[in-house]
């Protein structure tokens, strides 16, 4: 794929967004559109990249790119945790750990409900955006095939997106 500075700039200006809202600048609460770009330039970028070939092969161009350092990541703070944590915030990082490590962590953290929470021992916070990727590229295959072979499918997974966001938002606003 060629260099694209269109999608460069997108990439500066959500890592912008998602930085001043975590530095907590006012004017800035929203930061979660910076995410929001940050999947949508995903999502684009695999229609792109992935063009109906092998998915076994399209998986292990992923796997390369993130596993690596996803998992040491983990290891490397289930290893500190082992010396600086308090017995209870090591439960609580096992659990976390095994969650990431079968790539759902931001199923952890929703189930929990403690994303929001600055009360809450979360090392491993920073994973849940990661698991959402992993999670699309399990079924990105899977979409591309019925996206290409019918007509209907984009304006069907358009509608069924806005219907279950607007279902989530409806039940957590």
């Amino acid at each position: 794929m060629l260099y694209r500075l269109d999608i460069q700039v997108l990439r500066g200006i959500a890592v912008v967004l998602v930085v001043l809202f975590h530095l907590k600048v006012p004017g800035f609460e929203n930061g979660f559109l910076g995410v929001d770009v940050f999947f949508v330039i995903s999502g684009y970028l695999m229609a792109v990249i992935y063009t109906g070939g092998s998915v076994a092969e399209f998986w292990m161009r992923r796997a390369k790119r993130l596993l690596p350092a996803y998992f040491m990541v983990i290891l490397l703070t289930l290893f500190f945790g082992v010396f600086i944590l308090e017995w209870a915030d090591f439960r609580d990082l096992e659990s976390q750990v095994l969650y990431a490590v079968v790539g759902i962590p931001n199923i952890w953290f929703w189930s929990k409900e403690s994303y929001f929470s600055s009360f809450d021992f979360n090392p491993l916070l920073h994973l849940w955006s990661l698991g959402v990727e992993l999670q699309f590229y399990a079924v990105f295959p899977l979409l591309y095939f019925f996206y290409s072979r019918f007509r209907l499918m984009p304006y069907i997974g358009f509608a069924l997106s806005l219907v279950a966001c607007l279902a989530m938002v409806r039940v957590w606003p």
